[in-house]
């Protein structure tokens, strides 16, 4: 568990295109995917009878038409590509796809829902939703975004365009860290989303977290009462609780934090939204 992960699909193509999944090989071991198979919610295909080795630090694509593929993306990776005869069901608008070794055992399982997408989005056919965190759990909503549109909307085979490293600082316990500091959501080159990554020195804490303009108005809650672990992260793409964009400027980012023991502590961090002049 945990070395080959799911990290990209495309349950919803547009007209004429396919749906794929990528796996990505979070190991430093050659993995061999023979007589695997993708589950989706009522049936499942599998990959294939014959070796197909996966390295380290590498994807594959699953999919039932490379070519199509290809000419939908053209930063499609070929090389990452397997075709199928044909994938297991995936609906448009929410499901699930699972990976299952040759015991059919569960190694990675992702819950999509087309909600996960960018509210900014006017259509979201042809749009994958990225993983951002390799060590970020998969059935986390937070830990998934619609691919940027830089890249045109998925990247079969190479890097997400909205993959994100665990936060470069040491976040203290007990504590918020807010990274990046400014990002614009339609602004290619830059962050399309911020995270909201806390760690607490003890579990069984309940958080509120909650963005706040400039005058103090409430723009959106980000958790609600959430019953969280030691460590983790939300996310804020810039939307407003009605799911329009957030006018430009400066924000404030509360966590609240309820204890197991009853006390409530507080702590704030500033962020910028910005956009294309």
């Amino acid at each position: 568990e945990g070395d080959l992960l799911i990290n990209e699909i495309l349950f919803n193509p547009r007209s004429g295109g396919v749906r794929f999944v990528e796996v990505y090989n979070n190991s430093n071991k050659y993995l061999n995917l023979k007589n695997w198979s993708l589950a989706g919610s009522s049936n499942e295909r599998l990959i294939t009878e014959d070796e197909l080795i996966i390295a380290p630090g590498t994807y594959r694509v699953f999919t039932t038409d490379g070519e199509i593929l290809a000419n939908e993306y053209p930063g499609t990776v070929s090389e990452t590509v397997f075709v199928m005869n044909s994938l297991p069901s995936l609906a448009n608008g929410s499901g699930l796809i699972s990976l299952l070794d040759p015991n059919n055992e569960v190694v990675d399982l992702f819950e999509y829902d087309a909600d996960f997408h960018s509210p900014l989005l006017d259509n979201v056919d042809g749009v994958s939703l990225e993983r951002i965190r390799f060590a970020a759990t998969t059935n986390d909503a937070n830990n998934w975004q619609s691919a940027a549109s830089t890249t045109g909307f998925a990247t079969p085979g190479y890097a997400n365009s909205q993959s994100q490293a665990a936060p470069g600082q040491v976040i203290p316990a007990a504590a918020l860290l807010v990274e990046p500091r400014t990002f614009a959501p339609d602004v290619a080159g830059m962050a399309a989303f911020t995270t909201i990554n806390f760690e607490f020195d003890n579990p069984g804490n309940v958080i509120n977290v909650k963005v706040y303009d400039a005058n103090g108005t409430l723009v959106k809650d980000i958790a609600q009462n959430a019953l969280v672990g030691t460590e983790g992260f939300f996310r804020w793409d810039g939307t407003t609780q009605s799911g329009s964009k957030a006018r430009v400027g400066y924000y404030m980012i509360v966590l609240e934090i309820i204890a197991p023991d009853g006390n409530i502590s507080m702590i704030k961090e500033r962020v910028a939204l910005g956009t294309r002049l």
